[in-house]
């Protein structure tokens, strides 16, 4: 690995990475999807406390679930808990996307990625529901000039509308 990126600060500070560390290069935020048949009618972040409804995200320890705590205690609407805390972002959406739940707190991108099977909620405070990436070359890396490439190519406007379009926020 030459090249590491992460939505997590205290991962990223315990790489062996070269300075500088190109920090929040892309953003990503996060929702809360639902099918797009969608049983319970949710069309607001508080419909989370409807009796029966089912809801999910991640654990609070990864990147995705610190947060959704984020997002979920600045929205301050929800009493209900979580059926489950998954120890990753793809269990989340595969578990929403089986019909295990009728709700899942997840990354915008999963809900681009998912577009014609969900549709999304937003957060009312984008920057409490926000994540920022972080990406830097590893210290130790084998292959120095084609990470230092793919380092320019991370910034470049081709990858920026890449990312764009895969429901990525770009930070310029």
């Amino acid at each position: 690995m030459d090249v590491f990126v992460s939505a997590s600060s205290k991962d990223m500070q315990t790489a062996s990475v070269r300075t500088p560390i190109y920090e929040g290069f892309v953003f990503n935020r996060m929702v809360l999807a639902v099918p797009v048949k969608n049983p319970f009618k949710i069309v607001r972040i508080k419909d989370l406390n409807k009796p029966g409804l089912k809801w999910i995200q991640c654990a609070h320890e990864v990147p995705c679930g610190s947060a959704a705590d984020a997002a979920l205690e600045s929205d301050g609407t929800v009493t209900s808990k979580p059926v489950s805390l998954e120890p990753k972002a793809s269990g989340v959406i595969a578990k929403l996307m089986q019909g295990e739940v009728d709700a899942a707190i997840v990354y915008h991108t999963d809900v681009v990625r998912n577009r014609k099977a969900l549709k999304e909620i937003v957060f009312r405070d984008r920057l409490a529901s926000s994540t920022r990436y972080a990406i830097a070359i590893i210290a130790d890396g084998k292959q120095k000039p084609l990470a230092r490439a793919f380092m320019d190519f991370v910034e470049s406007p081709k990858a920026s509308l890449y990312l764009r379009r895969s429901g990525f926020g770009v930070i310029s």
